[in-house]
């Protein structure tokens, strides 16, 4: 559970190119998108509302697993994001 934070973190201090020979318009997508700050808030609510529902509702051992993971997931896209905001790779 804790590889795959630790891998999108890692990934993070990898610099970000765009392929040579890619059309313009694919280029100035990928570089305004926020993928790391959409994936990241998306984990992150999804884990944090699963981990409410299974508490209320007395959930399976297994839910609780599911919805730390998003949640891990999504505070590790995050971080991520922040880390390269830090570096200037993203504005």
């Amino acid at each position: 559970m804790l590889l795959l934070p630790l891998m999108v973190i890692l990934m993070a201090f990898r610099k970000r190119d765009v392929p040579a020979g890619t059309p313009k318009w694919v280029s100035s997508f990928l570089n305004r998108i926020k993928l790391e700050l959409l994936l990241g808030t998306y984990g992150l609510i999804d884990g944090i509302i699963g981990l409410i529902r299974s508490v209320q509702l007395g959930g399976p051992r297994g839910a609780f697993v599911l919805s730390g993971f998003f949640a891990s997931g999504g505070v590790a896209l995050l971080i991520v994001y922040i880390v390269l905001r830090r570096r200037g790779l993203v504005q």
